[in-house]
């Protein structure tokens, strides 16, 4: 059976450049964040109601058969995106059979063979753009904190759900702590975008931004449910958050240049780099209630990632050069991160804590292969506007 590989190998396609070898995550979330910042041909904006609906452009495919094995002449998408290993959020987890059922692209039903090298088949298909549409973005205070709830005795924020009984006791406090971690933040970012959206408000912004800023909000708690769930499990007792304190009055960015640096710290890396560990994290767990979980962050952060690069190029377009200098500032500061090792083990894994060397990795991966080259795409189209 084919098995899409976990890197893209160099492959020289008919009168194209040799693929660069990245992970799969990197490549499926590019991908993705490439469209939002108009990196597609053929239309800008993706809110701009002056691109077309539809844009045909091709799409290269890869996947690797069996030693002796004939590459397929036409397989379909389903066939070449049902391998659990690249769906990026798998259809057993969350529904959604790959990348390309988010709405983010329309493909043909067969892709065309362009070569075989060795066990490697390279593919073409015709796709067109789509036409609309811990964790979480925390409600930070006006100093840059993020402001989190205290856990207390509640039991209308979880849902009952038994846990593995093979878990040690360890175990489970390390993965209940992790999850309320993830759950408060979750929580907090329900307020997180809110607050975002007074922002757009505040400064113009399309509608279709503020819209989505509102959906997100509504899908930060689904995202806090399920962390209280599993939070709750792991730690024997049901658990939810204490009233939040946010204080007197929302800080909102007093400038457009202000609003576009707290949106590449927030969301252009912040919630590019959640997407990109759920993600990461998904593909290690084993326990069915997590890698539910992680798929549906997955879904979701990927698109609040998105809306944070479309903002990103909205203000770009609006604000001239002293937003650009803005996120040039911000950009400028990102660095790999360096963590303390920390307790890891087989059942923190499959429930899904990575371990914090993988993690590490992880998100300089996704520094180095998706938001350090998407960025550079975004500030190359907004100067040569």
């Amino acid at each position: 059976m084919p098995k899409i590989p976990e890197t893209a190998l160099p492959l020289t396609l008919a009168g194209k450049a040799p693929l660069t070898p990245i992970s799969t995550t990197s490549r499926a979330l590019r991908a993705v964040l490439l469209l939002a910042v108009g990196a597609a041909p053929g239309c800008g904006l993706l809110f701009n109601n002056n691109c077309p609906d539809y844009e045909a452009y091709p799409v290269d495919l890869n996947f690797s058969v069996e030693k002796g094995e004939s590459c397929p002449e036409a397989p379909s998408i389903d066939t070449i995106y049902s391998y659990e290993d690249y769906s990026f959020g798998s259809a057993e987890d969350s529904g959604y059979s790959s990348m390309y059922d988010y709405g983010l692209h329309q493909c043909e039903d067969d892709a065309a063979l362009v070569e075989q090298v060795g066990t490697l088949c390279a593919y073409t298909i015709s796709c067109e753009q789509w036409s609309c549409c811990g964790y979480g973005r925390p409600y930070l205070d006006d100093t840059g904190t993020a402001v989190t709830a205290e856990t207390t005795a509640d039991d209308a924020w979880s849902r009952a759900h038994p846990v593995d009984a093979a878990l040690s006791n360890a175990d489970r406090a390390q993965l209940a702590a992790f999850w309320t971690k993830n759950a408060v933040s979750e929580h907090s970012s329900v307020a997180g975008f809110h607050r975002f959206a007074l922002d757009l408000l505040a400064h113009g912004a399309p509608p279709e931004l503020v819209r989505r800023a509102g959906k997100a909000a509504a899908q930060e708690i689904t995202h806090a449910l399920d962390g209280f769930t599993l939070a709750s499990a792991y730690g024997g007792s049901r658990t939810g958050p204490a009233p939040l304190a946010l204080g007197g009055s929302a800080p909102v960015a007093e400038t457009l240049a202000e609003l576009a640096a707290w949106t590449v710290r927030d969301g252009v890396i912040g919630e590019t780099i959640a997407a990109y560990l759920a993600e990461e994290s998904r593909l290690l767990a084993t326990d069915p209630e997590v890698r539910r979980a992680l798929a549906v962050v997955v879904r979701d952060e990927t698109d609040h990632a998105a809306l944070a690069w479309e903002t990103l190029m909205w203000a770009l377009a609006v604000g001239g050069e002293e937003v650009r200098l803005a996120v040039q500032g911000v950009f400028s500061s990102l660095a790999h991160p360096t963590s303390a090792p920390e307790r890891s083990t087989p059942g923190t894994i499959a429930h899904g804590i990575l371990p914090a060397a993988a993690r590490d990795a992880a998100v300089a991966r996704c520094i180095d292969e998706v938001i350090r080259p998407v960025m550079a795409s975004a500030l190359s189209r907004a100067l040569a506007a």
